[in-house]
């Protein structure tokens, strides 16, 4: 039981040191602001960040109650922090997409619309005379 608790423990150091790795990684990607690579790396904690949260569930299984409270503390605080940067990244994220769909947006070209006059068309008033010139005017039309 000792060992398994031991083995545990490592698992999770080498678990944390990853994420903390990971967090480094995405600040600096948050400071560029590169979305792809920030999908990523989220994708990525919020699986650590569960893992890890397997991790400390059946490590506060098997510790005493003494180291219990200390234990849990250093864990909310990985999760928090975990947290902390998932939210990061999906506000850089929301606020990429809207500024991409307002680029968008006024990248659409305006309708021009003209206002002509109305055309007024004389009708034929049933003169043989004046069929020539109505006929004339008609086919210029």
């Amino acid at each position: 039981m000792a060992d398994d608790l031991e083995k545990l423990k490592k698992k999770r150091t080498t678990l944390r040191t990853l994420i903390s790795k990971l967090l480094n990684k995405i600040d600096d990607s948050l400071k560029l602001e590169d979305s792809d690579d920030l999908e990523e790396s989220c994708e990525i904690l919020v699986e650590k960040k569960t893992d890890l949260k397997k991790l400390d569930e059946s490590i506060h299984k098997l510790i005493d109650t003494e180291s219990l409270e200390a234990n849990v503390v250093t864990s909310e605080e990985y999760q928090e922090k975990c947290s902390r940067f998932i939210k990061r990244i999906n506000r850089v994220l929301r606020n990429e997409k809207t500024n991409n769909k307002k680029l968008d947006e006024s990248r659409v070209k305006p309708q021009n619309s003209v206002k002509l006059p109305k055309l007024v068309l004389e009708k034929y008033s049933g003169d043989p005379k004046k069929f020539t010139e109505f006929w004339n005017v008609m086919k210029v039309l």
